[in-house]
């Protein structure tokens, strides 16, 4: 399980650091979260759909928002489990 684990990681990783965040790609996820479910990956399957809002309304806000409603919940899961696991480290 923890060499699936760790191509889920890298599949997440690629997926958040590319400059192009096609929806579909977050597709190729599911398949490592059968075995090994983590909750930023489940947050990027879950809304990246938002991306394609961007495209009816592209003088508003929604072309602005839609991109960051897509990735950046996977992002804060991430930060909140490094600063959770770093404080749970600092105390013992």
């Amino acid at each position: 399980m923890a060499t699936i684990a760790a191509w889920r990681d890298t599949v997440l990783a690629l997926l958040l650091l590319s400059p192009t965040g096609y929806s579909w790609y977050a597709t190729w996820l599911v398949p490592f979260l059968v075995f090994t479910p983590e909750a930023a990956a489940m947050l990027l399957v879950a809304f990246v759909g938002a991306y394609y809002a961007r495209f009816a309304d592209r003088t508003g806000w929604g072309a602005a928002i839609a991109p960051w409603i897509g990735f950046a919940p996977a992002w804060v899961e991430i930060v909140v489990t490094g600063l959770r696991q770093r404080i749970a480290n600092a105390r013992s």
